[in-house]
């Protein structure tokens, strides 16, 4: 086995991890995203030069095949190795003959947050039960339709899955002083399939993606109705805090038709006006629109 099936095979056990830990806690549905950015590549044209300092390294990077670019990373873990090798998508401390470390380009630059100045595009938004067996298969409709997508760029790029779980809360304004807030899973306000669908459609409907522009021009009535659901339920919107727990520039999501950020705070609310969507600029705007009635 090569380190790239190695590794799909890692990928595949935290995944699977994760469902199961998901069974745990009221059997959350995850949402995905496909998602790529330009290609990165180590520079094997040029020597990894080793630092003054302990544990600082100089590394060369090669983006979107042409692009040559320095960075330099400095960390206490490393300053017992004995030896650095890399290819173009994999590198190895060795700290003695039988004892070596390998990260994969991307997770060795996601987990030291090097900074290169490039944004991820948010392709394809789906929900699965099972990442596993869903997404890490290339008869992925989404996935296929993305190939063909980047096939035609002139700028090569690689190919990201984000696996997303996210908190649900039911927040009441106050009735004689009395505020309601908890979450969904304790409470079972939503049905659980009705809430995984209308957040799905809340995240495609934001992102725009242009791979899912057909299935957005034939489901915006069904999302509309999804939300007269919700109505019912005495649920007039619904906000998002699409906030992802490292803050790296790996996710910082975007589309062409908006920009990219490493957070994203917006809305959804159905009114005489038909499914409204609104952005908000920080977290804390949102909660000001969230809480207002709680403070009259």
């Amino acid at each position: 086995m090569d380190e790239c099936e190695e590794y799909k095979e890692f990928y595949k056990e935290i995944l699977n991890d994760q469902v199961e830990a998901s069974k745990d806690c009221n059997e959350k549905e995850f949402i995905y995203f496909f998602t790529s950015r330009p290609k990165v590549r180590f520079d094997l044209s040029r020597k990894i030069k080793i630092g003054k300092n302990i544990g600082e390294i100089f590394l060369n990077l090669i983006i979107n095949c042409s692009e040559k670019r320095k960075v330099n990373i400095d960390h206490d873990y490393w300053r017992d190795f004995k030896k650095i090798i890399i290819n173009e998508k994999f590198i190895t401390f060795k700290f003695d003959e039988d004892v070596k470390i390998t990260w994969p380009i991307h997770v060795f630059l996601y987990e030291y947050n090097v900074e290169l100045g490039l944004e991820s595009e948010v392709h394809y938004i789906g929900k699965t039960k099972d990442p596993v067996s869903r997404t890490m298969t290339r008869e992925h409709r989404g996935y296929s339709d993305m190939l063909y997508y980047l096939l035609h760029l002139k700028e090569k790029r690689d190919i990201f899955l984000n696996v997303l779980i996210f908190k649900v809360s039911v927040i009441s304004p106050p009735h004689n002083s009395i505020g309601i807030f908890s979450t969904n899973s304790v409470l079972d306000h939503i049905p659980k399939e009705l809430e995984i669908f209308v957040i799905e459609y809340c995240l495609i409907y934001y992102f725009k993606s242009s791979i899912q522009k057909g299935d957005m021009d034939t489901s915006w009535s069904k999302f509309v109705n999804y939300f007269r659901d919700f109505q019912k339920e005495g649920i007039n919107a619904l906000y998002f805090k699409l906030e992802m727990k490292e803050s790296t520039e790996y996710n910082n999501l975007g589309t062409p038709n908006l920009a990219a950020k490493k957070s994203h705070y917006f809305s959804w609310q159905l009114n005489e006006n038909g499914l409204q969507m609104e952005r908000f600029y920080e977290s804390k705007d949102l909660d000001e629109e969230v809480f207002k009635d709680f403070f009259v």
